[in-house]
């Protein structure tokens, strides 16, 4: 599946450095230095191994279905968020180590979701997570109810590691504002599936649309179980920010 590269406002630059900020102290009495701007070709490749060894293993709905663990899944996944990237709206935080070298810290996969869109899958893991995201957003019709005919959709935050504990998926999502606006977007929906990513969300401005706790979507459908999932997130929640 390909989606189209989404045209930027005449003069604008590409890549866009949205912002430059400093993390925490460390031990040696340090900041690192870090910068968010597009995500752009050089590291689809590596952000997209990132998504498929390292978020998959974090996203709770895949993490209790072992969808790390599925070679069909894995492989479609990568075809998705290679075409999401393709778009060319997605965010990535980046930094330098100790030689120089530029890392990568995050990034955000974005996708311009638009009315009547219809994404179709092959393989039975990501069929079942279709299903639950399409649901869940099924319950509110958003273009009818904000008067739009498209929005900035989340695919995907993510935090290396190594890099964690400095605030990062934070700021990106703080980030994603600048990016919608420029872009001419009127409104941001994610479906927020962890109760980390939830709370970001609330702090980046983000609030509740439709909230479904995965207790009640087990009832709906036999493919929306995820056993042993309320041990970590009680609630799935498709979230909105208007701009």
């Amino acid at each position: 599946m390909e989606f189209q590269t989404i045209q930027r406002p005449a003069g604008s630059e590409y890549p866009k450095i949205y912002k430059e900020f400093e993390g925490k102290l460390l031990k040696d009495g340090k900041r690192r230095k870090y910068w968010i701007q597009d995500l752009t070709e050089e590291y689809f490749e590596e952000v997209v191994k990132g998504y498929t060894e390292g978020f998959l293993y974090d996203e709770p709905m895949c993490k209790y279905s072992k969808y790390d663990k599925d070679p069909a899944c894995l492989a479609e996944w990568t075809k998705f968020w290679m075409s999401f990237l393709k778009e060319k709206i997605s965010l990535i935080c980046l930094t330098k180590d100790d030689e120089g070298k530029t890392r990568i810290a995050g990034y955000n996969c974005l996708h311009a979701a638009q009315k009547n869109e219809e994404i179709k899958a092959e393989s039975e893991a990501v069929k079942k997570f279709l299903k639950i995201l399409h649901y869940v957003c099924d319950q509110r019709d958003a273009f009818e109810e904000f008067k739009i005919d498209k929005y900035l959709y989340g695919m995907g935050l993510y935090v290396l590691p190594e890099f964690r504990g400095e605030g990062l998926g934070q700021v990106i999502l703080d980030t994603r504002q600048d990016l919608g606006k420029l872009l001419g977007f009127k409104a941001s929906l994610t479906a927020y599936t962890s109760c980390i990513s939830q709370k970001q969300a609330y702090r980046a401005g983000f609030k509740d649309y439709v909230t479904i706790s995965y207790a009640d979507l087990a009832k709906v459908d036999k493919d929306f179980h995820f056993p042993g999932i309320e041990e970590h997130t009680k609630d799935f929640k498709n979230m909105y920010m208007l701009y």
